[in-house]
């Protein structure tokens, strides 16, 4: 993989992140608010799950061009080689900092 391809993998991971995180905004906040009777929260809590789906879709849509953007354009001779020893620890370390 080309470091541009292992970018485009990671903002596609975060634009799925953003859309977890942006789904509470539209589900489950309106309906607390609700149940409280307020009114007025509950319109700026669908404009911010709105604003977290938005950024998470063009993150989805357009990763390499983010992607390109963050690192210089490279040729398919530039790969990133890595021993299944290493990707190993790298995921041991993602799942130990998740909890």
């Amino acid at each position: 993989m080309t470091p541009q391809q292992v970018v485009g993998l990671g903002v596609r991971l975060f634009a799925i992140w953003l859309a977890l995180i942006g789904l509470p905004y539209v589900v489950y906040i309106p309906l607390l608010l609700a149940r409280q009777h307020v009114d007025f929260g509950t319109t700026t809590a669908y404009l911010i799950g709105a604003g977290f789906f938005i950024v998470a879709i063009l993150l989805w849509i357009f990763p390499w061009s983010f992607a390109h953007r963050l690192i210089p354009r490279t040729t398919f001779d530039n790969v990133l080689t890595v021993s299944t020893s290493e990707a190993a620890k790298v995921g041991v370390v993602c799942l130990d900092c998740g909890s």
